[in-house]
């Protein structure tokens, strides 16, 4: 994010200041949600809202710069409880450690891959075009994703139990 700032035309000092309250917005939600998922049985809504309010983040950094602070608490609070709703969706939607353990290993497994291949991909297509447009494009397309699954995800139901077979 502070190379993105930085050329939209934001000191460096203040791309990295908006660097910490994106940080510091992405642990809000720790305190926010975890409360309130024990007492949603369907999280579909909200997920795909904060998915698609992040998408919208992507787009507000590329197309409304000079609203940077906004952008970058918005995608840090939205970044923080999509993270937390995703790995949530694991023990709500098994019946047993078994069940959450293979679910936890699959999920995590690809999710860190794509996670870990975000950056590379933000770099080389900011390399190859010489700008951000793309790139935060790309971020947005892959929030619209996140709305998509995380509204199939958040739907109020659990994995078959393989122990009644």
């Amino acid at each position: 994010m502070p190379s993105i700032l930085i050329e939209g035309g934001h000191t460096a000092q203040h791309a990295g200041a908006l660097q910490g309250a994106f940080q510091v917005a992405s642990a809000v939600p720790g305190i926010i949600l975890i409360p309130l998922l024990a007492k949603l049985k369907d999280q579909r809504i909200l997920t795909s809202l904060l998915a698609l309010i992040a998408a919208t983040g992507s787009l507000g950094l590329l197309y409304l710069p000079e609203f940077a602070s906004l952008w970058a608490v918005t995608l840090g609070f939205c970044s923080g409880a999509c993270f937390i709703l995703g790995l949530s969706f694991i023990s709500l939607r098994t019946h047993d450690t078994q069940q959450a353990t293979s679910l936890s290993g699959m999920a995590q497994c690809l999710g860190y891959l794509l996670a870990a291949s975000g950056p590379i991909i933000a770099g080389a297509l900011h390399s190859y075009s010489g700008n951000w447009t793309t790139t935060l494009w790309l971020c947005a397309f892959a929030s619209a994703l996140c709305a998509v699954f995380g509204y199939l995800g958040g739907r109020n139901i659990t994995m078959t139990n393989n122990a009644n077979s």
